[in-house]
């Protein structure tokens, strides 16, 4: 998330240009993002509590089977029940990192739903620096999300008579499905 909230840590987009009207469209998308990034920390946080507990299995494992004189059944049966808290930690971190890309992909998206408005209010023209300067980030963030913005067909790109990138709105964002 590029800004967020200083109380409740969710994320935000700022605005610094008084031609823009705000419409709040992209509310839904953030507090899609929320959610997913809430879901992201409870899934890797549950994958380094269970995987904790599988490491302390395998500990315990290891000690039973060096103590004890087992037999190679035994051994393979304790280290299959071993591996089911790793497994389960495993796939805890996938989803953890799924969650993770869904809400990079619902803060995008509320980005690009903004900068449309932004273009809107300039007449449907917009360049990285009109977009850097009104939204506060870098430039080279900006260009990399009109960029994307273009690749989606969202924006078309030409080139001015004096060399610089600038971007027509073709269409605006529309809300992505809920997620799950």
């Amino acid at each position: 998330m590029r800004f967020a909230c200083s109380i409740c840590g969710g994320a935000r987009i700022p605005v610094d240009d008084a031609l823009v009207v705000r419409s709040n469209a992209e509310l839904n998308s953030l507090r899609q993002a929320g959610y997913a990034r809430l879901a992201s920390w409870v899934w890797l946080v549950s994958a380094g509590v269970i995987g904790a507990f599988g490491l302390l299995a395998v500990a315990i494992l290891s000690l039973v089977v060096a103590v004890a004189n087992l037999g190679t059944l035994e051994t393979l049966a304790g280290v299959a029940v071993v591996s089911v808290p790793l497994v389960a930690a495993a796939l805890a971190v996938r989803w953890g990192r799924a969650r993770t890309r869904e809400a990079v992909a619902a803060v995008d998206h509320a980005w690009q739903m903004v900068i449309a408005e932004v273009a809107k209010a300039h007449g449907g023209e917009i360049d990285a620096p009109t977009i850097a300067k009104a939204m506060r980030i870098a430039e080279p963030e900006a260009d990399r999300v009109l960029s994307a913005m273009s690749a989606r067909s969202l924006l078309a790109g030409s080139v001015s008579p004096e060399g610089a990138l600038r971007y027509r709105l073709l269409s605006e964002p529309r809300n992505p499905p809920q997620l799950p």
